[in-house]
């Protein structure tokens, strides 16, 4: 819900998807972080679906909440 809010209410010049993975994987660097300090294997599969909903939730937005 954070990562959509921020794409509705941030106006980065580029497209769509390219702004949902870098919403996202801005977002996700904290907590990234701090996984990755214990685990950092588990940080894969992390990054694949951050890359994959951060781009999908990217193209919704840009489709359904033009301004």
């Amino acid at each position: 819900m954070i990562v959509g809010f921020f794409l509705t209410v941030t106006d980065l010049k580029m497209a769509g998807y390219l702004k949902g993975l870098t919403v996202s994987f801005a977002v996700l660097i904290p907590a990234a972080i701090i996984i990755g300090w214990k685990e950092p294997f588990s940080l894969i599969p992390i990054f694949i679906m951050t890359s994959i909903l951060g781009s999908l939730l990217g193209t919704a937005v840009e489709k359904f909440c033009r301004k």
